[in-house]
C-alpha cells in the first residue's frame, strides 16, 4: 500500500491508456502544435416492450487535446433526441470554437494544424461529413 501511495505522489499526470500515447507519438502530436478533434454519435436504443420508442437519448462525444499537456484529452458530451440522425452543424461550430479558445487559453497560441477524426460514418455518408460542416 505504501508503494502505491509513493508512486501516486511521484507521478503528476496519469499515464495514457489504450495506446493513446503511442498514437500521439506516431502522429507527432505531442511535439507539434496540432489540435486533434474527434467526435462520434451513439444513438439511443428502442425497447422491445415499446417498439418505436427510444429509451435513451443519442449521445454525441467530442474529445480534443486542449490541455497544457498535448497528449491529454478533454471530453465533452452532448445529449439529443434519439430520432435525430445527425449532429446539428450549429452545435459543431459552437463546440469547435470553444475547443479553439480552450486550446489557445492553455497553450498561449492557436494550433498550426487541426486533425478531425469522425467515427461511425455509414458507407453512403462519407461525402457528407466534410460538406455539411
Amino acid at each position: 500500500m505504501l508503494a502505491l501511495a509513493e508512486r501516486r505522489r511521484r507521478r503528476m499526470f496519469p499515464e495514457p491508456r489504450n495506446g493513446a500515447h503511442q498514437y500521439m507519438q506516431n502522429l507527432r502530436g505531442a511535439n507539434t502544435n496540432t489540435l486533434f478533434i474527434a467526435y462520434t454519435v451513439c444513438h439511443g436504443i428502442v425497447g422491445q416492450e415499446t417498439p418505436g420508442v427510444y429509451n435513451n437519448p443519442s449521445t454525441v462525444v467530442f474529445t480534443f487535446n486542449g490541455t497544457r499537456r498535448p497528449e491529454h484529452f478533454i471530453e465533452y458530451f452532448h445529449f439529443q433526441k434519439a430520432t435525430i440522425q445527425h449532429i446539428d452543424p450549429v452545435l459543431i461550430r459552437r463546440v469547435t470554437q470553444w475547443m479553439l479558445e480552450d486550446f489557445r487559453a492553455n497553450r498561449g497560441i492557436f494550433p498550426d494544424f487541426i486533425v478531425v477524426l469522425r467515427d461511425h460514418v455509414r458507407e453512403g455518408m462519407h461525402d457528407t461529413v466534410g460538406v455539411k460542416v
